[in-house]
């Protein structure tokens, strides 16, 4: 919220006008009678011509002579000439005396700020063409003020809620201004906490609503929290009060009874009893009850509102439920399982107590009934499920289902979880019902629960044949859902849907017929009653029932004659598809024969000659296949032709016979001897062993031979011909034999049944032979090994299958894997088994106890229910018994476990069993221990002590419980000590509560009993401790003593209280002490006057008495002391000083003796005035004298006297005082002397002072001038930092200079590191002085102290790209080569290698736009090298050396501005490895001086040469030899008479420096003397006479790889002498690598270097002596230091290889090869936004960029 004061109207105007007429307008007459008008505005105007349109016919106007408003404050001015204002040649205001005049227009808005207190009369000026003035405002005032702002708190003590947002509300306002900020200290310590700005809306006007988070830390040990409020307004004056939040303490509340879980009658007296405690008020409390049920009826406990109230607001402790009858008078729904809560309030919070719980009812019942359903999803029958609930103690007790799954049980009250779970090993999943809660006689329907089936049905096919030669049959198998069974299937042929033909619980068939020949896919899938599917079953398998027999010549086999027939019959029969013919296919040696014949009459034939195969053989035979044409039936056969040798074959079986196990198949012979043989034999020959009554025959059978195998395998039979004329031949049979084991199956619908001991179970047996028949079934039934003791014998009517029941005695003891083994034995003697599984459980039934443990009084008669259970049987017998001893219990049978049982006559523990008998005489036992009590009663009396005043009456309580009865009288006895309890005088059977009156005396032990007694007679007492209490009353005088003089007024007052009651009385009486008595006066209040005695009197007393509802009196005294003094007024301040325009603040205090005072006035003028001698006018008194005299009375500058009169009341006395005022005419100023702009700072620590601190001797105040009162001896000045600490202010030295050793000053003038500003602030006193009261240092520092001044620094950057204004290069290159700068008529001029790697010469226009020169150059192979250079006619020189060709090369550009023509075509065939141009003064041509061979073919390059290019013959001279030594650096400079010298850096280890010298005719001169130095990157200049070397000097201590200067004087044609010592000539800046140097007009090196050794990361920076010393020019770390450019950027942008150049005007620029690196830890370039980069220094006159 931000505060904003109102305080005029929108629009308030002061007018002015015709104050001041001066000399007419004489150019006009007409206007003589004609006045300007002043409006003056606090708001600007929406629609200024409106405005003056509405004013310029104005008759009349309301003129106020003054209007106020505060320091700051900003005001619209407007002067206004109604008529002929075009006759007006000029318009002027001024606003303040010796102001200068503003100039303005007729009409316009002038907007001016007062930003000091006095009283001004701004003056609007008219002036036409000769000069005469009108002018108006004089004598019309603007107050301008500096007052506080007003703060008002709406009390000293907010009593706030506990814990809660401390709100109040403040108003602030501002006389004349607006409240800008408000200020809160939440803690007292002074400091702020947190800050406003508000904003009061127009519907608040000047009110702040403050909401105070709630803070324990800022409280002391009252809950009281100190709040301190400043108020500041828009001129920095503050006002500032306090006020106390006091946090309530929250009450705090007990509920005792009726206690929680307990259990009480609704039939006897009931009463709710609670308490609570509060710390701040507890006389205040009120008590609130409310009772519910819950809302779900499940033991949920229900939220309480005041829907649930019953009672309340109360005063007492307790609260009785019950009518007249003591009997439950609530809500009749109000009964059973009930929940209670109390709150307490006490005015301010309201504490809600927990929610309790308790039974009202009848106690009787001790149980209430669950029932409900549990169904096994899916099945039809449902008993043995087992149900289980468990309490919250952990107790367990349990049912079961019956066959339609309902249940029932008994239970205590209380809060359950129940569980359903299959018990019989279905599979089932249990499900759980939590917290259902049940009371004592309820009757709970849980209603259904099912438990699922966790498990999808799983289906399972009998075996069937992966072939089939038949086309109808039927698939059969089994479903396993141990949970809900399936419920339905689907079946699917060949991905076709089918209804599956039967679908029982546990077993499924499917019924094909008619089914085709080839491949088929069966598949299916179940669904059970749960909703559950099962895998898909697939079941591959392939009909081939499609026959065909074969024969030829009738026979399996045959061979006829050359000449005879083969007839080939194939019969078809069941064909599915049909097929219309026959393909025959046979191949003999190697050639493949195929013919068709059509099926007629289900056959089909073909005839075949041996003529009619080619390349047959004798004796062979081959195969004839026969197939449908549709691949559906097939045959093969064999055949051939008889030739002269003998032949002998099978003619039965056909080939590829299968049978199984001693299964017998017919052999056929065939035989016939060669063609000359007469007769033959034939031979057996059997592989395999046979069936044993079976032989492989031994002679020449043919016909009938019968074989059998008792193994399987392929077989084979051969036949062996022998005939006469020893031909032989062989044929062999083989025969496939396989084994044919019986298939058997359990059905079963479970894999494991769940069966009790001892039980008979039927099961189904099924067993089947493929190729013979079942002999036999055998069973056993075992835990372990399995013993066949069970036989079916069919041997006599054997049969391929059989279906039996059989019946399986399980065993009388548990077992957890019992089975069953069926064995059946088929034809073959093979066998097959399959196995069923039982788990037989012994099924003990259990019992548990409602009730296990439990306390009760003697003789009761308490119920005994029990739950039994049998999952598998029933109960058949129940029988009970009781003692105090388990070991002597005698069981009596009873017909159900529902019944009551009986509790001794003695205390004792007591011991009941139950005991369960089931149809297998198993049986279960529970047991119920009991504490038998006495149970007496017992009574809490509902205040322990009390405190009472005398008579009063109280209301008794207490709280009286009989735990297992019930109370049958309440009886009190009230009295003192030893008396009450005696005798019982009061009596009620059905409350405690009982009203007592106290005695009419004061008692200290004064005791109130309580008796009750139970229905066993049984008694209980408790006491209440009451102190009585007299209860006097207590007055206070106002006064202890009053002095006053005789026969005045006196004034009294007192104060009144009784603690307990109330006053009745009030009265006063004045004398002498025995006069008091006589003097009695009866007042409504005490604030009342008696008339002093007219003459003095010693123990003059005047007495208050108090009388009390009780008729208890109080006194107190107030002594009256008479003087002889007179009235006297004392001025507080006898000398002021304040400034001319100041507000006057006056004060006076007055002495004891004053009756009242009548009036008073201040009076203030020059003490010669008349004024001074009676006030004119009396002022009221309202409790001080303070006075605020106004700026026109000070405005004038001369020193006052200001006298106070006071007037007593009767008496008329006159007392007066004066307070000289002194004006101070002249304050003091503070002045600021420091630069205006300065550059930033890398962040390098190691740069030069001047580059980290802006701080220089040019930064102080000594321009401050002291005040009238000032004392230049003891100046004080005080610094503050904007961007340093800016709330503390820092002393400087008296002189006005700055002590930056000290460190604060030191870190406040750290440069910034980006660009911006910062400001100094300057508190400057002309005096200084020791006294330490606050009061007496503001009044000095207002005399002594000037205005603070400021001065705003501003931080840039000192170098400027050049580069087209962007933070980027001239042009991207990535060319390997240093640009080179120099300046050309006065403008900086660049060569640099561009992308194609051309030469480009650019020159800068001295704006924003780099020009070329000429195009760009092509060179003569690659450069490596480029230098500029300008002679004295302007000419303009380009050198670069090719690296390819060793050569140096030098262009030339006339005036700068012709293209560029080469000099000649290179230096010859000399080979340059590195070179360096100048141009020689007298010749004006350039200079080339080069470090390499003139031989191009030697290897030595370190030879030094001097090569001119000479203009007259328009080529270059020959080389110079300069050095002999080998170099590896050169570089030449000449003076003004062409005279050069020579510098060189030896290529040995040193580096050592050379220099030679040589006259203007290249004459060797001398060798100068130059300090031993190792040097490199050097560079040679001539100015000022001198030749200057700059150089990176790589031995030189601590400053090694610096850079240094040193310079030579010039001994023209001789040499030189060098120096080499001094500042100029010491190292400076850091590590560099290349430096390049220029003098600038003072003749000072500016030197700049990079540090190229660093890689990557190199940057260059400029260093310039200043004639004493080196130091930072601008910013280093050049071109960009990351703070001002990467984070932009994300890359950095380096600098390497620089050059510089100075323009006549002292422009300082630079040149050098920008590359960027990424802002990554890279440690490689990106070769983007690389190439040559120019700079400009602006810091020497700050110009813009």
């Amino acid at each position: 919220m931000r505060l904003r004061v109102i305080f005029v109207i929108s629009l308030l105007f002061l007018l002015l006008f015709g104050c001041s007429r001066e000399d007419s307008i004489r150019e006009n007459m007409t206007l003589k009678n004609n006045h300007s008008i002043i409006f003056v505005f606090q708001d600007t105007l929406e629609n200024m011509s409106s405005f003056r349109d509405s004013i310029s016919n104005l008759d009349s106007v309301w003129v106020p002579d003054t209007i106020s408003i505060t320091v700051n404050d900003t005001l619209y001015f407007m002067g206004f000439l109604r008529h002929n204002a075009n006759k007006v040649f000029r318009y002027a205001w001024q606003m303040q005396p010796n102001d200068s005049a503003r100039l303005s227009s007729n009409g316009k808005i002038l907007t001016y700020v007062f930003d000091t207190t006095g009283i001004f009369s701004p003056l609007f000026i008219a002036v036409d063409g000769n000069g005469a003035r009108d002018t108006t405002g004089k004598n019309q005032f603007i107050r301008v003020i500096d007052t506080p702002p007003n703060l008002f708190l709406p009390t000293d003590t907010i009593w706030n809620r506990a814990a809660q947002k401390g709100s109040f509300i403040i108003r602030a306002n501002d006389s004349l201004g607006q409240v800008t900020r408000i200020s809160l200290d939440w803690n007292g310590d002074k400091k702020a906490d947190t800050s406003y700005v508000p904003i009061f809306s127009k519907e608040t006007k000047d009110s702040l609503f403050i909401n105070l988070p709630f803070d324990s830390a800022y409280l002391n040990s009252d809950f009281n929290q100190n709040i301190r409020i400043s108020v500041y307004d828009e001129d920095g004056n503050t006002t500032t009060d306090s006020l106390v939040i006091h946090y309530n303490q929250l009450p705090v509340v007990e509920l005792l009874q009726p206690t929680n879980n307990g259990r009480y009658s609704k039939d006897a007296r009931f009463a709710f009893y609670y308490k609570a405690e509060d710390n701040d008020i507890s006389n205040q409390l009120r008590y609130h009850i409310r009772v519910g049920k819950s809302p779900t009826g499940d033991g949920t406990p229900p939220i309480l509102t005041d829907a649930n109230l019953i009672a309340g607001p109360i005063k007492e402790k307790s609260f009785e439920a019950i009518d007249e009858n003591g009997k439950w008078f609530m809500d009749t729904k109000l009964i059973g399982r009930l929940y209670w809560q109390v709150y307490v309030t006490d005015g301010f919070d309201t504490t809600v107590s927990p929610t309790q719980t308790f039974f009202l009812g009848n106690v009787m019942e001790t149980t209430g009934t669950f029932r409900g359903t549990v169904l096994l999803e899916g099945k039809t029958v449902h008993n043995g499920i087992k149900i289980e609930f468990l309490d919250s103690l952990g107790n367990r007790a349990y049912t079961n289902t019956n066959a339609k799954g309902i249940f029932t049980i008994d239970l205590p009250p209380g809060i359950y979880h129940m569980t359903a779970r299959d018990t019989l090993g279905y599979g089932f999943s249990p499900e759980l019902v939590k917290n259902k809660f049940i009371e004592a006689g309820d009757l709970i329907d849980l209603g259904s629960i099912t438990l699922k089936d966790p498990s999808a049905p799983v289906i399972s096919v009998d075996k069937l044949a992966d072939t089939l030669n038949y086309r109808d049959f039927t698939i059969t198998g089994r479903f396993a859902d141990y949970g809900s069974q399936v419920e339905l299937a689907r079946g699917f042929l060949d991905d076709n849907a089918i209804t599956i033909s039967t679908v029982k619980l546990n077993s499924w068939s499917m019924e094909l017929k008619d089914m085709p020949d080839g491949p088929h896919t069966f598949k299916m899938i179940a669904l059970d009653s749960a909703g559950l599917i099962s895998d898909t079953l697939m079941l591959n398998f392939f009909i081939q029932a499609s026959s065909m027999s074969l024969l030829v010549n009738g026979n399996s086999a045959a061979m006829v004659n050359q000449k005879d027939e083969l007839v080939f019959t194939a019969s078809v029969d069941n064909l599915n598809p049909p097929s219309d013919s026959i393909v025959w296919t046979w191949v003999v040696n190697g050639d493949s024969y195929t013919q068709t014949t059509l099926i007629e009459d289900n056959k089909s034939t073909l005839t075949i000659k041996a003529e009619d195969i080619a390349n047959e053989e004798d004796g062979v035979f081959y195969e004839m296949e026969a197939t449908t044409q549709n691949q559906t039936a097939k045959a093969k056969v064999r055949f051939g032709f008889i030739g002269n040798d003998p032949i002998v074959y099978f003619s039965s079986p056909k080939t590829g016979t299968t049978v199984s196990i001693n299964d017998t198949v017919r052999f056929n012979v065939i035989g016939q001897a060669g063609a000359f043989a007469t007769s033959y034999s034939l031979s057996w020959l059997c592989d395999a062993a046979l069936t044993s009554s079976y032989g492989c025959p031994t002679n020449t059978t043919t016909n009938n031979t019968l074989l059998a195998w008792s193994n399987i395998g392929m077989k084979k039979v051969i036949i062996k011909i022998d005939d006469d004329n020893s031909g032989i031949a062989y044929d062999t049979m083989k025969v496939n034999v396989i084994s044919d084991p019986p298939a058997i199956n359990i059905k079963s619908s479970e894999d494991t049944l769940v069966k009790k001991i001892n039980a008979t179970v039927p099961i189904e047996v099924t067993a089947s032979d493929k190729y013979g028949t079942i002999s036999s079934l055998q069973w056993g039934c075992s835990n372990g090994n399995v013993a066949f003791d069970n036989t079916i014998d069919y041997s006599a009517t054997p049969l391929e299958s059989i279906s039996e029941t059989i019946s399986i005695l399980l065993p009388g003891t548990e077992s957890s894997a019992y089975r069953c083994i069926v064995k059946a034995f088929d034809d073959d003697l093979e066998t097959a088994s399959d196995t069923i599984y039982f788990r037989v459980i012994l099924d003990k039934p259990t019992v548990t106890l409602h009730t296990k443990l439990s306390t009760e009084k003697i003789n009761a008669v308490v119920p005994f229910k029990a739950i039994a259970s049998d999952s598998l049987g029933f109960i058949e017998h129940y029988y009970v018994a009781c003692n105090n001893s388990l070991n002597s219990l005698s069981f009596k049978e009873i017909s159900a476990p529902d019944t009551t049982i009986s509790m001794p006559s003695n205390a004792t523990t007591w011991y009941c069993v139950i005991r369960v008998v089931d149809n297998d005489q198993l049986s279960a036992e529970d047991t119920a221990r009991y504490t038998v009590v006495l149970d007496p009663p017992t009574v809490i009396a509902s205040e322990d002590s009390l405190t009472m005043t005398i008579n009063d009456e109280i209301l008794l309580d207490a709280m009286a419980n009989d735990a297992m009865g019930h109370i049958a009288l309440y009886e009190w006895s009230c009295g003192p000590a030893g008396t009450a309890g005696k005798t019982f005088g009061w009596s009620s059977t059905t409350t405690p509560r009982y009203t007592a009156v106290m005695p009419s005396t004061p008692q200290n032990n004064y005791l109130c009993v309580i008796r009750v007694t139970d229905d066993d007679e049984q008694t209980a007492m408790d006491t209440t401790h009451i102190t009585v209490l007299l209860d006097a009353p207590k007055v206070t005088v106002a006064n202890d003593n009053l002095l006053l003089r005789e026969g005045l007024n006196i004034a009294l007052n007192a104060s009144a209280s009784d603690l307990m009651g109330s006053i009745t009385k009030r009265e006063w009486s004045c004398g002498i002490a025995s006069e008091i008595n006589d003097h009695w006066k009866t007042v409504s209040q005490y604030d009342t006057v008696w008339k002093a005695p007219s003459t003095a009197q010693v123990n003059y007393l005047c007495v208050a008495r108090a009388t009390d509802d009780d008729g208890n009196l109080a006194t107190d005294t107030t002594r009256i002391l008479f003087s002889t003094e007179n009235p006297i007024v004392t001025v507080t301040k006898e000398k002021i000083y304040v400034k001319a325009g100041d507000y006057v603040d006056l004060d006076a205090t007055i002495n004891d003796v004053w009756n009242d005072i009548e009036w008073f006035n201040w009076i203030c003028a020059t003490p010669t005035s008349d004024s001074l001698k009676n006030p004119s006018e009396s002022w009221r008194y309202d409790g001080d004298f303070a006075h605020a005299m106004g700026p026109d009375h000070t405005s004038p500058g001369k020193d006052l006297l200001c006298v106070v009169f006071v007037s007593e009341t009767g008496t008329h006395y006159l007392a007066k005082d004066t307070t000289q005022v002194f004006i101070l005419s002249e304050p003091p100023i503070g002045v600021i002397s420091a630069p205006d702009t300065t550059f930033i700072w890398s962040g390098d620590e190691t740069v030069t002072p001047n580059g980290k601190y802006f701080y220089s001797a040019n930064i102080h105040a000594s321009n401050s001038t002291i005040g009238t009162l000032g004392n230049a001896n003891l100046e004080d000045f005080w610094w503050q930092f904007s961007h340093y600490d800016p709330t503390y202010w820092y002393q400087g030295e008296t002189d006005g200079s700055i002590d930056t050793s000290i460190a604060e000053f030191n870190d406040a003038f750290i440069r910034r590191q980006s660009e911006g500003s910062i400001t100094l602030r300057l508190d400057y006193r002309d005096s200084t002085t020791t006294e330490t009261d606050p009061n007496y240092k503001a009044a000095f520092l207002y005399r002594h102290r000037a205005e603070q001044v400021n001065k705003t620094i501003r931080f840039r950057k000192a170098w400027n790209n050049e580069s087209y204004g962007e933070d980027s290069v001239i042009v991207l290159t990535n060319y390997p080569v240093a640009p080179h700068l120099i300046v050309h008529n006065d403008k900086p001029t660049i060569a640099f290698v561009n992308e194609s790697g051309k030469i480009e010469v650019q020159k800068f226009n001295g704006t924003s736009q780099w020009n070329s020169i000429g195009s760009p150059i092509t060179p003569s192979g690659t450069p490596s090298f480029i230098q500029l250079a300008v002679n004295a006619d302007a000419d303009l020189f380009v050198a670069y050396l090719d690296s390819t060709g060793h050569r140096g090369h030098i262009l030339k550009s006339n005036g700068g501005t012709s293209p560029w023509v080469e000099l000649g075509s290179g230096t010859g065939n000399s080979h340059i490895a590195k070179m360096k141009m100048k141009i020689r003064p007298s010749t004006k041509a350039p200079v080339l001086a080069w470090i390499g061979n003139t031989d191009p073919s030697s290897s030595t390059l370190t030879k030094s040469y001097y090569q001119a290019w000479n203009t007259a013959d328009v080529a270059f001279d020959s080389p110079i030899s300069i050095f002999s030594e080998a170099l590896r650096e050169l570089d030449i400079a000449f003076d003004g008479s062409s005279n050069w010298l020579a510098m060189g850096v030896q290529t040995n280890t040193d580096y050592q420096l050379l220099n030679r010298y040589y006259n203007n005719r290249n004459t060797y001169r001398s060798t100068p003397g130059i300090t031993s130095t190792s040097a490199e990157s050097i560079q040679l200049q001539f100015a000022n006479n001198k030749f200057y070397l700059a150089f990176r000097n790589r031995n030189n201590g601590d400053k090694t790889g610096f850079p240094q200067i040193y310079s030579a004087t010039n001994n023209a044609g001789s040499g030189v002498n060098w120096s080499t010592n001094g500042n100029i000539h010491s190292g400076f800046g850091r590590m560099s690598s290349n430096v390049s140097m220029v003098l600038n007009a003072s003749g000072n090196p500016v030197a700049v270097f990079d540090e190229s050794n660093r890689a990557t990361n190199s940057q260059v920076h400029a260093y310039r002596f200043d004639g004493a010393s080196w130091n930072v020019l601008g910013e280093n770390e050049l071109p960009y230091f990351k703070n001002l450019f990467v984070m932009s950027k994300k890359y950095y942008l380096r600098g390497h290889q620089p050059s510089i150049a100075i323009t006549s005007n002292g422009d300082v620029f630079i040149a050098m090869r920008a590359l960027e690196q990424p802002a990554s830890a890279s440690t490689v370039l990106r070769n983007k936004n690389n190439g040559p980069l120019v700079m400009k220094y602006l810091g020497d006159n700050w110009e813009n960029p």
